[in-house]
């Protein structure tokens, strides 16, 4: 979700383990490999959604930058897998990006795009 260089010049307004901050964003861990993520459950079978964590070296020290809403070194990505068209997949996947952007937008702050048809894939 954002640059390691661009914060590097700022605290972090709070440090959590990846199992804490699991359990805020209502997910469970997976450490394998070297790849961290986070997999946000209760989306809908046809939705695979995590936080992919990338260059982790502490998995104990996640940083959380409030009133922008990042989470330092993540990336959300969400995927649906659903026996529909194409589109009809891309567009669930926003929503639902939509929706999980909201609620890290509630625990952590930051700015979402107005609509789930704005965000990003």
């Amino acid at each position: 979700m954002c640059d390691n260089k661009h914060w590097s010049n700022r605290d972090p307004d709070l440090v959590l383990s990846i199992e804490d901050l699991a359990k805020q964003l209502k997910g469970s861990t997976w450490i394998k490999s070297g790849m961290i993520r986070i997999y946000l459950n209760g989306h809908g079978k046809d939705i695979k959604a995590f936080f992919d964590f990338d260059d982790m070296t502490d998995p104990q020290k996640i940083e959380i930058y409030k009133g922008e809403g990042i989470i330092l070194g993540s990336q959300l990505k969400v995927f649906s897998n659903a026996d529909q068209s194409r589109l009809w997949k891309i567009n669930r996947a926003k929503q639902v990006k939509y929706t999980i952007m909201k609620q890290v937008q509630t625990l952590y702050g930051g700015e979402i795009p107005d609509s789930w048809e704005n965000v990003i894939l």
